[in-house]
């Protein structure tokens, strides 16, 4: 089961485009909801955490924190998702049991370790190996990879770009095995605010009060994303995947409530 909703909060009188409100409405499956940042921002806040909240079935909290909204907010974009898979080939309970596991730093943790004996379609190259584990009735794989050397990691990473997602998503390379595989419990939360990070990945413009053009959102000038907040929560145990994730886009305009 996959879900994805949205919502769009827009200050007070602060004009739209209509074609914006459109493609809102046709791509994002939301209308824009009206709002008086200037007035009661933090209110707003905790009433959109509220809601995330909920749509994520409690597993995303406090996505937009303290001081997060400001009277110079205009608009706020929103995005809350989540996935719940079962394994196609479950891997069996009784058999889970304590293993050693390798950090990238060289020490060796113990954990709880699933165990299954399956044909998966699996790559076996020269830095690393993938094996694909899909979800029952559904177009959703989970793709573990694997570096082949116990410190490894930070090379796999860095050969891990938009054309090796590609591949692995169109399988080049994968035959069917008949595997014994040990894959971890694992279960994390993650929370990010990634406006510096998209900057460093070169999506610098919107961020910068006098290069952003969000001309097609609105007339009015000098508006720019201030803020990109991202949470994520996932559980991979032997039944399946539960995964739930939330965005916030902060636009603010410094000079339009004091016009």
């Amino acid at each position: 089961m996959s879900k994805s909703v949205n919502r769009l909060y827009v200050e007070d009188k602060f004009p739209v485009s209509e074609s914006y409100k459109h493609k809102i409405s046709e791509y994002f499956f939301t209308d824009v909801k009206n709002v008086d940042f200037f007035k009661n921002a933090e209110r707003i806040r905790i009433d959109i955490n509220k809601w995330v909240k909920n749509e994520t079935y409690n597993k995303i909290t406090d996505l937009l924190p303290s001081k997060s909204l400001s009277s110079d907010t205009v608009l706020l974009l929103i995005n809350a998702m989540h996935f719940e898979g079962m394994w196609a080939a479950r891997f069996p309970e009784r058999v889970t049991s304590s293993r050693e596991f390798h950090l990238s730093s060289g020490k060796t943790v113990s954990c709880d370790s699933m165990f299954i004996s399956e044909d998966f379609n699996t790559k076996i190259s020269q830095n690393y190996k993938a094996v694909e584990l899909p979800y029952m009735g559904v177009k959703f794989s989970m793709f573990v990879i694997l570096s082949n050397k116990m410190d490894g990691l930070a090379a796999l990473e860095k050969e891990i770009n938009a054309q090796f997602l590609k591949e692995t998503k169109e399988r080049k390379g994968f035959e069917r095995l008949s595997l014994e595989l040990y894959l971890p419990k694992f279960h994390f939360q993650s929370a990010f605010e990634l406006s510096d990070t998209l900057q460093k990945l070169g999506l610098s413009d919107i961020f910068d009060a006098s290069k952003a053009n969000l001309s097609g959102i609105s007339s009015e000038k000098d508006l720019y994303v201030s803020k990109f907040f991202h949470k994520t929560f996932i559980d991979v145990n032997e039944k399946g995947t539960d995964a739930h994730a939330a965005s916030g886009e902060v636009v603010i305009n410094p000079d339009w409530n004091e016009i």
